[in-house]
């Protein structure tokens, strides 16, 4: 086992017999994707980009990344960049939070930027600092160097190779509010009678609602 001494302490720069390494989701081997100056230097695991540089859902690329105010993802062609002032309101059993109620800012994409011939590449993290993470995408005809931080409102890009920038407006999804109408129409059934059998009391009403949302109110 190799140990390497800190100050008045020292640290097990192996892993222990019988112990398990970093693993992902799974159980697969849990090895970061980084390049340049990254490549020797600790690798945070729990930082607001680190699906960037781990592969937690067996993906080469990221899961959003909020930088605030600003949110990113990574895919295969470059940068998906969004931003969403919009609130997403959850009220949901199983959710394992006060009430089962949340609030989330949905990853909402406007902007994606790549370069011409971009396709299937994966990403690694080739510089990070404090505030900043600085993604990579590379293929055989060039790449593609992004730098991101937060509460920077913008992100600098710089190309490796013939290709040229590619910059495409992406039309953000609806966002979805559950349990939070907005005009909502309302259907009372009045004159019903039954026993109570100390389980549940279900009513189904089935309603053509054609293309307006319905949702059967359980008492």
């Amino acid at each position: 086992m190799g140990v390497r001494g800190i100050g008045a302490g020292s640290i097990s720069t192996t892993i222990p017999d019988g112990a398990a390494g970093p693993e992902l989701y799974g159980g697969a081997a849990a090895t970061p994707q980084v390049s340049g100056d990254a490549a020797h230097a600790p690798v945070p695991t729990n930082d607001w980009w680190s699906s960037l540089v781990f592969n937690y859902f067996n993906s080469p690329t990221s899961a959003p990344l909020y930088a605030d105010p600003i949110a990113l993802r990574a895919d295969g062609a470059g940068l998906q960049i969004g931003y969403q002032n919009s609130v997403r309101y959850i009220d949901a059993p199983g959710l394992q939070v006060v009430d089962n109620i949340k609030y989330e800012h949905s990853f909402a994409p406007g902007l994606h930027v790549g370069v011409e011939g971009l396709s299937g590449a994966g990403v690694t993290v080739s510089d990070y600092g404090d505030w900043t993470v600085t993604a990579d995408w590379q293929d055989a005809g060039g790449g593609l160097r992004a730098t991101f931080g937060h509460g920077l409102p913008f992100v600098y890009f710089s190309l490796n190779g013939d290709g040229a920038a590619v910059i495409d407006v992406m039309e953000a999804p609806p966002i979805s509010r559950v349990d939070n109408p907005t005009q909502p129409l309302v259907y009372e059934i009045g004159g019903l009678s039954g026993t109570f059998n100390d389980s549940i009391t279900r009513f189904k009403l089935p309603v053509d609602s054609g293309t307006q949302a319905t949702r059967t109110r359980r008492p």
